[in-house]
């Protein structure tokens, strides 16, 4: 998603993830590592059972009261994340998350598991 700053993981040889971070300024990006908009520390990624989690603490902006949060899977070339697929499922995996409160509004059916999949 063009404006996204995303945190990412890929596959290391050693089978432990890389995890970093990708500003994305077009549709065709490469998630390269680059800086994003918001200071971050304490970036991770763990890969148990199949699933891959990134940990980060990301400082934002006084008075941010939500944030979209999106997440996405694809296809590796080497060590290079390709294009996930343009399917509804993968254009609606996001939710609103309201910081107050800590309620998410859904943008995709189906369970949680499957939408953190897409």
């Amino acid at each position: 998603m063009t404006g996204a700053q995303a945190l990412v993981a890929v596959p290391q040889s050693n089978g432990s993830p890389k995890a970093y971070t990708s500003n994305i300024a077009s549709p065709n990006t490469q998630l390269t590592e680059s800086n994003i908009s918001y200071s971050h520390s304490n970036l991770s990624a763990t890969h148990t059972n199949g699933e891959v989690t990134i940990y980060a603490t990301i400082n934002l902006p006084i008075g941010t009261a939500s944030l979209v949060h999106l997440w996405q899977d694809g296809a590796m070339s080497g060590n290079t994340p390709q294009m996930h697929d343009m399917n509804s499922a993968n254009q609606q995996s996001k939710e609103r998350l309201d910081l107050t409160s800590g309620v998410t509004q859904q943008g995709s059916g189906g369970g949680s598991l499957s939408r953190r999949r897409n």
